[in-house]
């Protein structure tokens, strides 16, 4: 594959003010320009700098075989700072005689409008912006666009590969042939490995030319390069990416009843969900809710997922909601996961499966409110909406390469700690490449835990198989348990199906694995992995590989 273009560019590297990077190490700093952690990419060590509500130190956390960091590693991801400073996004073309960059509102949307004409066959424009990358790192680079016009020219997601010395190494490319029908913006990705000598790299949003006097016009509202074995299609599904409108970055308003809802981002101790509040919605049609539009491979098999605390509900219900969009934007199927009834303060995964249809290009993603009679009305919040290809189970991340807010439990896990004087949780590397959860405990009472849970949303009558690999490094006065809660719609406690393991693996994986049946009241599962004390002064020492929750 060829670089962008035969004439050789300037890298820019990347110096902020909340990252630099030195040779190896990577340096992070916070609002108030103080250094929050380091991370060294060859020794896979990460620093942590705790302060207090002054900004004094105190305390630094080292953490050994530690996950890399998976910030948006670009400048100015919404377009807000287009030419404003001399970071970031800057424009770039090649042959392209009439060239019209510049910024756009269009209700919610912000972001760049990309004009080019009177380009001949292969010439281009645009806007790049070059980074400091490291090795052998998987990475993401997702863009949100409209096509408004395509003539002769199609639209490209490129990132060019650099090495120290300024030499092009590699590219990774994906093109866009083809508006999709629908005039809203539309998540594309394209993924990879950073190649093995490469330093430098360059993301650019283009147009590209097909022919002779090609042309092309699009809009960009949102772009994001980061590390991570992420597969989700959705971009900023974590909604932790604000773009100060009180709905996420990615992420638009849906529904006829705007008047009649408010969207609010909390904060809930760190981690930002998505809230909508909805009044005096009619019965039938009336939805209130966020939306994203994502490209889709036609007979794919997918899993749907996304976090759900129905908070209030009066005469509405909530549903996780795909509608399936051919070429001309028409719609040809839905995937819909409804629920009735709230969830008494907890927050539960939603999730469905199927295959993308045969004739679809695109999908539309929603987090919804639906009326059921009039002047109904709702409160949720939402957060991780995912859509992935070819993973059949139920249970969400079970692999743990997914991680946002921190790096001592993976998304959509969380800790489960019980009468514990002292425990460790962190994501840590693997030999082959992937992330596995540890978890250690020292000073647990009595039937005390450290583990880690997921909340689901479960079927009843269904059979249903569980299971982990792990490595039982150490037990003292402790078991390890694989456990599985099952709880009625008002979280009555139904039944526990447990499985045990009492003796110490050292380095050697083993499978842990149970079955069971939905009972017919059942509305939520809680499946769990912890080590459980079973006299005083219990402790022990995991590392938990993956974790599967499967309907039979």
């Amino acid at each position: 594959m060829k670089r962008i273009c035969c004439i050789l560019m300037a890298c820019i590297c990347l110096f902020t003010s909340t990252t630099s990077v030195s040779a190896l190490t990577e340096y992070v700093y916070n609002a108030d320009g103080q250094l929050d952690y380091q991370y060294n990419y060859q020794s896979n060590t990460k620093v942590e700098y705790k302060r207090n509500d002054n900004g004094s130190l105190v305390n630094q956390i080292v953490k050994q075989n530690a996950v890399v960091p998976t910030n948006n590693r670009l400048i100015d991801g919404n377009f807000e700072q287009y030419l404003k400073s001399s970071k970031g996004w800057t424009p770039h073309h090649w042959g392209a005689t009439a060239i019209e960059i510049q910024p756009f509102t269009q209700g919610e949307d912000k972001g760049l409008t990309i004009q080019c004409s009177e380009m001949k066959v292969n010439y281009y424009c645009g806007v790049g912006q070059s980074i400091s990358v490291q090795p052998k790192q998987h990475y993401v680079y997702y863009a949100s666009l409209d096509i408004q016009k395509l003539a002769g020219a199609h639209v490209q997601l490129y990132v060019d590969f650099y090495n120290k010395q300024g030499q092009w190494v590699a590219a990774n490319v994906k093109d866009i042939h083809e508006d999709n029908g629908t005039s809203m913006m539309t998540t594309y990705r394209v993924s990879g490995v950073v190649p093995n000598d490469a330093a430098k790299a360059t993301a650019y949003l283009l147009v590209r030319s097909n022919t002779d006097n090609g042309t092309g016009s699009i809009q960009v509202s949102s772009a994001s390069f980061g590390y991570g074995v992420d597969p989700n299609l959705i971009y900023n599904g974590h909604l932790q990416i604000s773009n100060e409108q009180h709905v996420a970055e990615g992420w638009i308003k849906h529904g006829g009843e705007h008047q009649n809802s408010t969207y609010n981002r909390l904060n809930d101790k760190g981690n930002y969900v998505q809230e909508i509040i909805s009044r005096q919605i009619s019965s039938g049609a009336a939805i209130s809710g966020i939306t994203q539009l994502i490209e889709v491979e036609p007979n794919k098999p997918f899993k749907v997922s996304g976090t759900f605390k129905n908070v209030e509900l009066n005469g509405a219900y909530t549903q996780l909601y795909v509608d399936f969009l051919d070429r001309n934007g028409g719609y040809i199927g839905a995937n819909v996961t409804p629920y009735h009834s709230v969830t008494i303060g907890e927050s539960i995964e939603f999730v469905n499966h199927g295959v993308v249809p045969a004739q679809a290009v695109s999908a539309r993603i929603y987090a919804l409110i639906r009326g059921e009679q009039n002047n109904s009305s709702g409160t949720i919040q939402v957060d991780n909406l995912a859509f992935i290809y070819d993973d059949s189970t139920t249970s969400v991340n079970g692999d743990f390469n997914v991680y946002h807010m921190n790096d001592n439990t993976a998304a959509l896990w969380s800790p489960y700690l019980w009468t514990v004087s002292k425990y460790q949780l962190q994501l840590v590397k693997t030999d082959t490449g992937g992330i596995s959860q540890f978890m250690k405990g020292s000073g647990i009472e009595t039937h005390g835990t450290v583990g880690i849970y997921q909340r689901l949303l479960v079927t009843p009558h269904r059979k249903y198989d569980v299971s982990t690999t792990m490595r039982v490094h150490e037990l003292k006065n402790a078991k390890v348990q694989l456990y599985v809660d099952l709880f009625d719609k008002n979280w009555r406690h139904i039944q526990a199906n447990i499985k045990e393991h009492n003796q110490s693996t050292g380095n050697q994986s083993i499978q842990i694995s149970n079955s069971g049946d939905i009972p017919a009241n059942a509305a939520y599962a809680h499946v769990y992995v912890l080590i459980r004390s079973t006299n005083n002064d219990g402790g022990g020492a995991v590392t938990v590989d993956n974790v599967q929750f499967n309907y039979k």
